[in-house]
């Protein structure tokens, strides 16, 4: 049996119906705001240690990109609507890496000779 056929795969959707057994998974979302209008949702997102409870009229912004998933806990549905991506600083690791790739980068040097 496939596991993935009961998780709903995200696109351009304004809002969403999550039913409890089957999870909602969305790829790439960072910036992207989830207010929960009815129910209550549990999100996880990949590379972080702790998942996140949202209940009806509370809302909460991904912030990471890769795989997050939302489930609906305590109720027998949420109904949840996805506001646009805002743009978020970078975290201070990101800012970090970039300082560190323009420092030891190597510099190139062009020349106008023909090859």
């Amino acid at each position: 049996m496939d596991a993935c056929k009961n998780i709903v795969e995200l696109t351009a959707l304004s809002s969403l119906y999550i039913n409890p057994r089957q999870p909602a998974r969305i790829k790439n979302a960072r910036g992207l705001r989830l207010r929960v209008e009815a129910g209550s949702i549990w999100v996880t997102q990949h590379g972080c240690f702790d998942d996140i409870y949202v209940r009806a009229g509370d809302s909460y912004c991904i912030e990471r990109d890769g795989l997050t998933l939302i489930s609906a806990v305590n109720a027998p549905f949420a109904l949840v609507t996805l506001d646009p991506s805002i743009p978020l600083r970078p975290s201070l690791s990101e800012r970090w890496w970039t300082l560190w790739a323009s420092l030891c980068a190597p510099q190139s040097h062009p020349t106008s000779a023909a090859l």
